[in-house]
């Protein structure tokens, strides 16, 4: 991603940008992780218990500079927050993290996790 340019409005570059993947321990979160890692951007996986989100992010990529931390930690700390659980858990995590400012997109599948990007306080 190192030809990617600035994004209007936002000003930064996507291939730079730090992608939170809430919910990242589950397995559509450390498959995004692994991706966008793999890609060149800092990741850092959020989940409920900080242990088990380093866990994980160690596992991915630690080589790659995943980290992991606790949800709002990583709702903090990231340009760019996916939420990566089931849609029925989505009320709850969203209520417990309150640094978002945003929601940039959702797409809800049915019979599948959504993916909401949300885009964090700075």
């Amino acid at each position: 991603m190192s030809d990617q340019q600035v994004s209007p409005g936002i000003g930064l570059d996507v291939g730079t940008m730090s992608i939170g993947i809430l919910g990242g321990t589950g397995e559509q979160g450390r498959g995004l992780a692994r991706r966008f890692a793999l890609a060149g951007n800092p990741v850092i996986i959020g989940s409920r218990s900080a242990e088990r989100a380093a866990s994980v992010a160690q596992a991915l990529g630690g080589e790659l500079g995943v980290r992991g931390m606790a949800n709002q930690d990583a709702a903090e700390s990231a340009d760019v927050v996916i939420v990566a659980v089931p849609w029925e858990g989505h009320g709850a995590l969203l209520a417990s993290i309150d640094a978002v400012s945003r929601c940039a997109a959702t797409m809800p599948w049915k019979g599948r996790h959504p993916i909401v990007a949300l885009v964090t306080t700075t």
